[in-house]
């Protein structure tokens, strides 16, 4: 029973994180929901546990809740769905196998999605092609948009096509640290380097800016616990050197991307966005407007329909929870990633590969998250939530396990 449970857990949080295109899109509610029922049959079923949650997770909440009671219930339902569905995640009791199961999983579609963003710089218009049946107009022109500035890919959406490149990319960079043998390293520089340049590809200057700061915070305490001078410079050569060398135009096409935050794309220039957010906290200081509320005062103001977003998920968070409730959540985004960086370390130093090799890609995405949600709304993203919460939980899972361990071979 438990191992039908676990693979159907793992087809669901593959849907969650990457089922952003067509009808996955569409009815990515319906898919949060059918989740959140299969985790709570599952608890309750004892086919799983949870770790403890921590005091910070429990306020914002609590929090979340009664501002969604008392503002705007029928739109903040929505996040509230994601955001619990998720929660289950971060505290979930993680089993190895299951989770390497996952990974697998992550890394078999990140690789998926790499190809076709190669795909798709050749053929523009495969993507229409072959699932343009099941996108809505709405995602149609997404994607043509799209295509004036990079290569939207499998997802038809520039921001998130970059999202999981940059996912697959991290996973990379941590499975490089465990002990395989040369020619396995060699594969894992090969597919560092492609996931750069697909990256590149899709024009996202978030991604393109972050992923070195990144990479260097990732590999900068190996070094500086094992460091071997050959290691260092094949490293940031395959980070630096080997993607600049691959077309020379690719170095044109960075400084084009890098270069045109102020270009005519309506959505380049977040002055527009953020004084918005500005105005409703002036309005509602410590309490907020409600979940969801950025959106409908966008949409009164520009003749808008749908998602718009502050395009600054911490913006977003002050004017939408106030300054009471937007502390909260950036205090709670802080602690997890604080709490992960200590495990990081420490698995490193006492060198167990398979919790570094995992600690490391929790710091990376939440780290990514972090970067990306400064300039865009990831964090209002179903899937770029629940991918948030499901990574940054990983260490307080392996730390309890470590406790459950010691305590054994203690009591042993």
């Amino acid at each position: 029973m438990r191992r039908k449970f676990n693979d159907i857990i793992t087809i669901l949080i593959s849907f969650l994180v990457f089922g952003y295109t067509g009808i996955l899109r569409q009815e990515q509610y319906l898919i949060v929901l059918i989740t959140l029922v299969t985790v709570c049959s599952g608890f309750f079923m004892n086919l799983f546990y949870i770790h403890k949650p921590k005091l910070i997770f429990l306020i914002l909440s609590i929090y979340m809740l009664l501002n969604v009671m008392f503002t705007y219930p029928t739109l903040g339902y929505k996040y509230l769905l994601v955001f619990f569905t998720g929660a289950f995640f971060y505290l979930f009791a993680w089993d190895k196998q299951l989770l390497l199961k996952i990974f697998r999983c992550f890394l078999i579609l990140s690789n998926v999605f790499l190809l076709a963003t190669f795909i798709n710089y050749f053929y523009p218009s495969i993507i229409i092609d072959f699932f343009g049946k099941l996108m809505s107009p709405e995602q149609i022109e997404t994607y043509h948009f799209g295509q004036l500035w990079g290569v939207p890919g499998l997802p038809g959406e520039l921001s998130f096509n970059a999202f999981v490149l940059s996912l697959g990319f991290g996973m990379q960079l941590n499975l490089f640290f465990l002990k395989v043998e040369k020619k396995d390293r060699l594969k894992k520089i090969i597919m560092i380097v492609l996931f750069c340049v697909g990256i590149v590809l899709t024009g996202k200057r978030s991604a393109l800016l972050l992923l070195p700061v990144i990479s260097i915070a990732i590999i900068f305490p190996r070094m500086i616990i094992n460091l071997s001078l050959s290691k260092f410079f094949l490293i940031f050569s395959s980070l630096t050197l080997l993607p600049m060398l691959v077309i020379n135009s690719f170095l044109d096409r960075i400084e084009l991307i890098i270069l045109s935050g102020k270009g005519t794309s309506p959505l380049s220039n977040r002055e527009l966005y953020w004084n918005i957010a500005f105005n409703m906290i002036k309005e509602k200081k410590i309490l907020g407007h409600g979940l969801y509320s950025y959106d409908l005062r966008f949409n009164q103001l520009r003749n808008h329909a749908g998602f718009a977003g502050a395009h600054n998920s911490f913006l977003q968070f002050i004017a939408e929870l106030g300054f009471l409730g937007g502390f909260l959540y950036i205090i709670f985004i802080a602690y997890n990633l604080f709490f992960s960086l200590q495990i990081y370390f420490d698995s490193i130093k006492n060198k167990r590969s398979f919790e570094s090799y995992i600690s490391g890609i929790s710091v990376f995405v939440q780290l990514l998250c972090i970067g990306i949600g400064i300039s865009e709304s990831i964090f209002y993203q179903p899937q770029q939530l629940f991918t948030y919460l499901l990574f940054s939980g990983l260490c307080f899972s392996m730390n309890k396990k470590n406790k459950e361990t010691n305590n054994e071979n203690f009591s042993g």
